[in-house]
């Protein structure tokens, strides 16, 4: 709100005026450079973000789900007769959640791994 002519007032409510100076303090970038990576610090939140050359965050493939525990839940699955969107619901997510597992790309959650083996009542890390 810098390009307008009024500032906000809070009258009467602490709480509010709380909240407004936590929102407009929020936490600060800090360029740590170094020669083997550049690295970003987000003070206040103790998370590292790794930089590639193009800025972009990199995550290893560890990081991912991995294909053949993908290839597991499928196989187990289909072992049970469900379909993704029956597991889906069973599970409480959305079928392309599931989807992605199955394939592969999703992000590497245990405890959504946990729920799903119990749901298919079988390990598949």
């Amino acid at each position: 709100m810098n390009h307008q002519d009024y500032t906000v007032v809070d009258v009467g409510n602490p709480k509010l005026k709380a909240l407004r100076a936590k929102q407009n303090s929020g936490p600060k970038q800090v360029q740590s450079k170094s020669l083997k990576n550049n690295t970003t610090i987000l003070q206040g939140t103790g998370k590292k973000l790794k930089e590639d050359e193009e800025g972009f965050s990199s995550l290893s493939k560890d990081d991912y789900v991995g294909l053949t525990i993908g290839k597991k839940i499928s196989q187990a699955r289909v072992a049970k007769k469900l379909s993704q969107k029956q597991l889906a619901q069973q599970l409480n997510i959305l079928p392309g959640i599931l989807q992605t597992y199955e394939n592969g790309k999703a992000l590497r959650n245990n405890s959504m791994l946990s729920k799903i083996e119990k749901a298919l009542g079988t390990k598949v890390r």
